[in-house]
């Protein structure tokens, strides 16, 4: 698997060691980077990045990244518009960064979850969100790309996960 794969013009996904190497980025143009990641990411010296930002999230398919989709996709479109390419990492390339290139491609190209997906497969085959992603990517996809707390399918989607979290609970 490569450190980072171009999805489309100026937009590149990849795992934890791409964010690091400084050659890579200038190869690439890229100025902006977005981590994915609950830990914090060291930025080489050797190469001028204009903005990061970190999403603060974790593996899991319960975790609520439907709520950070509209800061992330305004991220990718700032560096995109700017001329310079943008890089979405997380630590393996393959689910949480790949989710949230999924939600900016779905919607800026109006594409559905699958389609999303089976492109984003096409240019990095790694690509591979976790079960709950691709729930939220589905409510995400059925809100019109636009979900707030109040949004019908992100209410369902909540109210779904907190009841399988007090069943576990109940379990112990």
């Amino acid at each position: 698997m490569n450190a980072l794969d171009e999805i489309i013009d100026g937009l590149y996904l990849g795992n934890i060691f791409s964010p690091r190497n400084g050659r890579i980025l200038k190869e690439a143009n890229i100025k902006y980077i977005l981590s994915v990641t609950h830990d914090t990411i060291s930025l080489p010296n050797d190469h001028e990045i204009l903005a990061h930002r970190r999403i603060e999230v974790e593996d899991y398919g319960d975790v609520d990244i439907l709520e950070h989709f509209e800061e992330a996709n305004k991220f990718i479109d700032t560096a995109l518009l700017s001329g310079s390419s943008v890089l979405v990492h997380c630590v393996q390339g393959a689910s949480r960064s790949a989710s949230f290139v999924a939600a900016y491609l779905m919607q800026k190209r109006g594409w559905s979850r699958d389609e999303t997906l089976q492109f984003m497969r096409s240019k990095r085959p790694a690509v591979n969100p976790n079960q709950g992603f691709l729930e939220q990517l589905e409510v995400y996809q059925k809100s019109d790309c636009k979900v707030t707390a109040e949004s019908p399918g992100y209410v369902d989607w909540v109210n779904r996960r907190d009841e399988a979290f007090a069943k576990q609970m109940q379990e112990m």
